[in-house]
């Protein structure tokens, strides 16, 4: 007993080593399961859990967000309480959504079918099981809740308390129950530069010694001016 526990100690000891070593910082109360990745620069606030998850470097979440089968590009800010909705009913065609007459999943207490009849579950990346697909340098504020099958475009903004059922175009400012776009953060031309662009791409030292150019896209477009062509 006393050796389990000290083998536990010794890799928990291990692991903390190495987060601190990318700059990651998981808070108490807060869960990562071994499947998940953090790919460097992350923050977990309390009470958070990430599942069979990625997270791309710089992208921190806020506490008591959860999230599952989920991948988060780099440079994204996920709020407090945002969470994934999982699972599908049948809206048309069939006669009832209860999955008596549909579903094979375990724990139903009635049952009227032998087979599968309806796909329950839906996923961004459907080869890799992936539920969410989220960008780079996203912006998604407090209590949103994202559809399972998602994908939120780089550069988009998801306002608090939305619920997005579909998918989220680049730079795209979204907002509502159901999300709907409410105007884009650029123009199409800067949009084009920007995803050309691929800051997020880039070395720590190019974006720290690029960092001013951050504060005006006009600043930025003139120095990269012959990246627009």
């Amino acid at each position: 007993m006393f050796k389990k526990i000290f083998n536990r100690v010794i890799t928990l000891n291990i692991l903390k080593m190495k987060l601190k070593r990318k700059g990651i910082k998981i808070a108490r109360n807060s869960y990562i399961d071994s499947k998940s990745s953090l790919k460097g620069a992350n923050t977990l606030a309390p009470y958070s859990s990430v599942i069979n998850s990625m997270l791309g470097f710089g992208t921190y979440i806020g506490g008591n967000t959860k999230l599952l089968n989920t991948k988060i590009e780099k440079y994204t800010s996920i709020g407090q309480n945002v969470s994934i909705i999982f699972g599908q009913h049948p809206t048309h065609k069939f006669v009832s959504t209860h999955p008596s007459f549909y579903s094979l999943q375990k724990g139903l207490a009635v049952r009227y079918t032998n087979k599968q009849l309806f796909d329950e579950y839906r996923y961004a990346d459907n080869e890799n099981k992936i539920s969410v697909l989220i960008g780079n340098d996203v912006w998604i504020g407090d209590g949103v809740k994202i559809m399972e099958g998602i994908i939120i475009g780089d550069g988009a903004i998801v306002a608090a308390g939305s619920i997005v059922t579909k998918h989220v175009p680049e730079y795209a400012i979204v907002g509502g129950v159901p999300a709907k776009v409410i105007r884009y953060r650029f123009s199409n031309e800067d949009i084009e530069f920007l995803l050309k662009l691929q800051w997020w791409n880039e070395s720590e030292d190019w974006i720290k010694q690029h960092s001013e150019l951050f504060q005006d896209i006009e600043k930025l477009k003139g120095s990269f001016f012959s990246l627009k062509t």
